[in-house]
Parts: structure tokens; sequence; C-alpha cells
């Protein structure tokens, strides 16, 4: 809620946070979406102000080494040179730190998990329906594992471009809400719970609309992919709309919207 408020500093943001479905997604689940979301969230707020801060607490995000993997491209695209020194370097003091607690064997564990998580994915034992990414959606409508895989790698390649280009050219709240959407598209591990760093996009686009102005279809558009990770809780409970998944779709719209976004006012700044 510190971060959200942050973000948007209205009165009304901490209701809309509370009421976000994907809060009570991450409730349910007993999971640990909204410690990313405020790791990811407050990291991004300090990166002008505090970039050693800022690098400092995004570092914590190797816990979940595939929400960080787009981060370290977009602070190399932005030249935010400080923030990854000091993500780089307290990293690796956590590497180091549980090799020398827990042994080398720990990270070939690890290792040997994600290999499992992969094959598990790939057969469906990771419950696709709750994974709202591109790979779990191509399976779902019944695509093999090869086409399936060779979408994602498409959409990530775009996304990655985009997040690039934004971070190359501008700072601040657009550049940030790219890359929340290319987390989300760039690979296919994040699960239903991780809804909850969705919503710091949509605080970011929103706050950038009240400040500048809405362009057409925007504000609809932001009131949909606020109420659309219900679609995931009625999923959970209703067997018949364990198919539905539309959130990558809604993801890569909200990711295009924002580069027409950026355009547009880069073009109004000339």
């Amino acid at each position: 809620m510190y971060v959200i408020y942050n973000i948007v500093p209205h009165k009304f943001s901490i209701v809309f946070a509370i009421a976000f479905p994907a809060t009570f997604l991450n409730i349910l689940a007993g999971q640990n979406g909204f410690i990313s979301a405020f790791l990811l969230g407050l990291g991004l707020l300090l990166l002008e102000s505090n970039p050693y801060l800022a690098g400092l607490i995004m570092s914590f995000l190797i816990y979940k080494p595939h929400l960080g993997f787009l981060l370290v491209i977009a602070l190399i695209a932005g030249r935010k040179w400080k923030t990854l020194i000091s993500a780089s370097l307290i990293t690796s003091i956590l590497v180091i730190c549980t090799i020398f607690l827990f042994g080398l064997e720990s990270w070939q564990a690890f290792y040997e998990t994600l290999k499992i998580f992969k094959q598990f994915g790939e057969a469906g034992n990771l419950q696709w329906h709750i994974m709202p990414t591109i790979f779990p959606a191509a399976r779902l409508l019944g695509l093999n594992v090869i086409m399936s895989y060779s979408i994602q790698v498409v959409v990530s390649i775009v996304a990655i471009i985009a997040v690039i280009w934004m971070w190359s050219r501008t700072k601040g709240p657009l550049a940030y809400v790219a890359l929340i959407c290319g987390i989300f598209l760039v690979t296919h591990y994040p699960m239903h719970y991780d809804l909850v760093i969705f919503g710091l996009a949509i605080a970011w686009y929103a706050n950038d609309g009240i400040k500048r102005g809405w362009l057409k279809g925007e504000l609809p558009f932001l009131l949909y992919a606020w109420s659309i990770p219900g679609i995931y809780i009625l999923a959970l409970v209703i067997p018949c709309l364990t198919y539905i998944q539309v959130l990558p779709l809604t993801i890569t719209t909200f990711l295009f919207l924002t580069l027409r976004r950026q355009a547009v006012f880069l073009k109004y700044d000339k």
C-alpha cells in the first residue's frame, strides 16, 4: 500500500489497491506476490533519487530470477549504471553467502528444480489456466510445445525491443509500465498471484493519465485491465472457466497503449 500511494498520491488509491482482484488472488494462494511487487515498485520509485539504494532493494528479486531478467536489460538500456552496479554487487554477495551457509549443492538443487518446473509447465502439471503468460495460453489453445515456444520467443523479442526503446528514450512512469508488461511477456513462469505486480503498471499509467490527460480509449481499458485478474479468481472456483486465458492479450495491448502514449507525448514535447 505504501508503494501504491507513493505512485498515485490520492486518497482513493489505497481503496483501489485493496479492491484489486489480484490482491485477493495472492491472499488466496498465500504466496509472495506482495513481496515481489514491493521490491520492484520501491526500487523503481527510488531509481532517480537514490540509485544505489534502488539497486540494493532490486537485488532481493534474485529469489525470483525470472522477474529480474528484463529489469537488467532495462537498466542497461536506460544507462542506470549506479543501480546496476549496486544490484549486481549485492546479488553477488547474497549468492556467496548462500553458498557459504548452505553449500554449492543448494544452487545445484535450484537448477534441477528449474528443469523439473520446465517439464511440469510443458506437460500442464502447473495448471496453465492460472499462468497469465504466453506459453500456457498457447498450450490451452491446443498448440504443441514447439509452436507454443515459438510464439513465446516472438512475443519476448518484441517485448524486449519495446522495453529497450522506452528506457533508452525516456525515464519515469511509462518506462516502468513497459517494463512490468514486458516481465509478463518475456517469460512464462509468472503465476496468477504475481499479478499483484501488474497493479503497479496500472497505478503508474493512471497517475500519468491524471497528470497529462487521457488519450482515446485509455481510461475504459485501464478499468478493464484493473478488473481482469478477477477472471482468475473465477477460474479457481468454476471449472467451466478454467480455459479462459485473456490476460496475455490484455498485457500486450497495455504495452501497445504505453508505446502509443509515449510516442504521442514525445511529439507534443517537441
